[in-house]
C-alpha cells in the first residue's frame, strides 16, 4: 500500500516542476520581392506570415513528406496560395510564392522564442 508520505512527495513534486511557458517560435527571412518576413508557428499548430506593413496571412498544420531522393521537407500551406517549404537536411527555407512560378529561396535572419504572459484579470 502506498505511504501516505509518498503520495504528497509525489504530488509535490508534479506541482512545483517548472512550467517551460514557451508560447510561439519566431523565424524571420529575408525573401526576394518581400524583404523582410517574419514567420511564427504557435504551439497549438497555427502559423502566421507576416511583411511589408497590413500584409498578414495564416496557416494550420505542418505537412512532412520527403523528396524523391529520401531527404525530408516540412511545407506550410497559407490562405493567399504561398508555400513555406523547409529542408532541415540544408537549413534552407524556400518560399513559393503564389502565381508565381520559380520559388524562391530566403536567407536566415534569425529565430527566437516567444514566452506565455499572464495578463491580469479585470473585473
Amino acid at each position: 500500500m502506498l505511504k501516505t508520505a509518498n503520495v504528497i512527495m509525489a504530488c509535490l513534486i508534479y506541482i512545483l516542476q517548472p512550467s517551460s511557458g514557451h508560447a510561439a517560435s519566431v523565424l524571420r527571412l529575408n525573401c526576394p520581392e518581400r524583404a523582410m518576413m517574419t514567420v511564427t508557428r504557435f504551439n497549438y499548430g497555427l502559423t502566421t506570415l507576416e511583411w511589408a506593413e497590413r500584409h498578414f496571412q495564416v496557416a494550420a498544420g505542418v505537412k512532412r513528406n520527403k523528396t524523391a531522393e529520401g531527404s525530408p521537407f516540412r511545407a506550410i500551406s497559407f490562405r493567399n496560395g504561398d508555400d513555406l517549404v523547409y529542408l532541415p537536411e540544408k537549413h534552407l527555407h524556400i518560399f513559393f510564392y503564389a502565381n508565381r512560378d520559380k520559388p524562391v529561396v530566403c536567407e536566415d535572419i534569425d529565430t527566437f522564442t516567444t514566452h506565455a504572459i499572464k495578463l491580469p484579470r479585470y473585473h
